[in-house]
């Protein structure tokens, strides 16, 4: 779950020299992200791409000296791929049909 993950990975022990951001202020830091997803054999490029699209959108951007909270990525534990993806293809395929149609203007 999404929550074990995020305790998970605060745990991890690294190099506090890596991140200037206290330990004690809660959340995941971008080493311990790095060492929580390793068995994915990510790359680095990879691995920073997904840590900053899950830092909530409401915060101001911080990149690799962002934390990732719980909050920020509870989405995930209803988020069905599978749904999304077909709901994306219903949609295409209407704004392909109907791509062309004008909308007459209102006659007020």
């Amino acid at each position: 779950s999404v929550l074990k993950f995020i305790k998970g990975a605060e745990r991890l022990e690294v190099d506090t020299g890596q991140d200037a951001v206290p330990r004690n202020i809660g959340g995941v830091c971008f080493s311990q992200f790095t060492l929580a997803v390793k068995p994915l054999r990510m790359s680095f490029e990879q691995r920073l791409d997904l840590f900053e699209a899950l830092q909530g959108t409401t915060k101001r951007f911080e990149g690799r000296m962002g934390r990732l909270l719980a909050a920020d990525i509870a989405w995930l534990a209803n988020w069905n791929p599978e749904r999304e993806a077909k709901d994306d293809r219903l949609w295409s395929a209407m704004v392909r049909k109907w791509g062309d149609w004008e909308i007459p203007a209102s006659s007020t």
